[in-house]
């Protein structure tokens, strides 16, 4: 599956060429967020059914990309590797993305663990090159998530 999108610099007045975001050594599995922008830089999170070698990834495997020039180019790196076959909706919501414009180059990526019953964060300060965490973010014991999102607020914090 490939997913393409359209940006635009006037508020949607005009739009730019139409870019896919994944990539011949990191081909996409099927499950992918909704781009994320922020800081003149745009950021795109999928589940990659490969990655280079030189990255050690089990795949299918948690994959981030970011690009500086309207999704023309991106720079890939592997959020987690063996990512966890998704189950239930179809992976709906798997995984989800957020730009923090208050912090250049911070990204963070949510994604289901568990059966999708448990939500995990992992955060970027440097556009995806290194990864801290998983945190769990929260689980209803019982309950399958189907859609979960995340964004940053004007006064996140993360250390």
């Amino acid at each position: 599956m490939e997913f393409f999108f359209r940006s635009s610099d006037d508020n949607g007045k005009t739009w730019g060429l139409v870019h896919s975001y994944d990539a011949s050594d990191y081909p996409e599995a099927a499950f992918a967020s909704r781009p994320a922008a922020a800081n003149g830089a745009l950021g795109v999170a999928y589940v990659a059914s490969s990655a280079p070698v030189s990255t050690g990834a089990k795949c299918p495997c948690l994959v981030f990309g970011a690009s500086h020039d309207e999704g023309k180019t991106f720079d890939y790196h592997v959020v987690q590797s063996n990512f966890p076959p998704m189950r239930g909706f179809f992976g709906f919501g798997n995984p989800s993305l957020a730009a923090d414009p208050s912090h250049p180059g911070r990204f963070a990526v949510m994604s289901l663990s568990d059966g999708n019953v448990q939500m995990q964060i992992y955060v970027t300060n440097d556009y995806g090159k290194t990864w801290k965490g998983p945190i769990n973010a929260g689980s209803v014991p019982g309950a399958i998530i189907v859609r979960p999102d995340i964004g940053y607020s004007r006064k996140a914090i993360w250390p």
